[in-house]
């Protein structure tokens, strides 16, 4: 895990509490798909705390790594290593995350990065 800060935010003018990103893997088949059939998927979830309005905002992201030979996904994106990098997930490439001194966090910090910073709310009115 770890903290953002408001240059990490900046559609939100610093409306924010606190916010924070973890970032974890799954072992998880597709569908139907047998438990011999399971993807590694990076998953990042960034926690945005609006202390104003009484509640958290959850921006997350899933991320194929590895893509196993008896996935339904096989066929369309052929099976082993489709996504590199991320956070030392041991899939070559991976950084281990801003904050941290160990990379740039891969693509999917990239993604996630590009949503968190275009974040912003509209209309207050609809937290209450």
């Amino acid at each position: 895990m770890f903290h953002l800060s408001p240059g990490d935010l900046p559609a939100l003018g610093g409306a924010f509490a606190a916010a924070s990103v973890c970032v974890g893997w799954q072992r998880v088949a597709k569908g139907r798909d047998r438990d011999d059939a399971r993807n590694l998927v990076e998953v990042l979830v960034a926690n945005v705390r609006l202390e104003a309005v009484g509640t958290d905002l959850l921006v997350t992201l899933n991320r194929p790594l590895v893509v196993a030979q008896g996935s339904s996904a096989a066929p369309q994106t052929g099976a082993g290593v489709v996504g590199v990098g991320g956070f030392g997930s041991g899939v070559d490439g991976g950084g281990d995350g801003p904050g941290s001194g160990g990379g740039d966090g891969g693509p999917g910090w990239a993604v996630l990065r590009g949503v968190l910073r275009s974040l912003t709310v509209h209309e207050w009115g609809l937290f209450g």
